[in-house]
């Protein structure tokens, strides 16, 4: 019920903002994280990735919610990764 109550407020955002505007690009981020908490990285990463170019191009590189996007990223990257690597039963060892 959450995933579909986000996918609305991205697509609602796109409707009443357009795809090019901060908010949407926030209600992506949203989106995606609530993706990445589902386990659902796979989805989420097209998602940061979509908001990102949005928050670089509109507030800039260095305002908070673009570092805020880039670092979710970079944590759902490093998680994806981490679960989709084969690992023997000694790797630890």
């Amino acid at each position: 019920e959450a995933r579909a109550a986000a996918e609305e407020a991205v697509r609602w955002s796109r409707i009443a903002f357009g795809s090019d505007h901060p908010r949407t690009a926030v209600a992506l981020v949203q989106s995606a994280d609530l993706l990445d908490w589902l386990r659902q990285e796979g989805k989420a990463v097209p998602l940061y990735r979509e908001a990102l170019v949005t928050l670089d191009r509109t507030v800039g590189p260095e305002h908070p919610r673009t570092l805020e996007a880039r670092n979710n990223l970079a944590v759902t990257l490093r998680t994806w990764e981490t679960w989709r690597e084969p690992r023997s039963c000694t790797a630890a060892f």
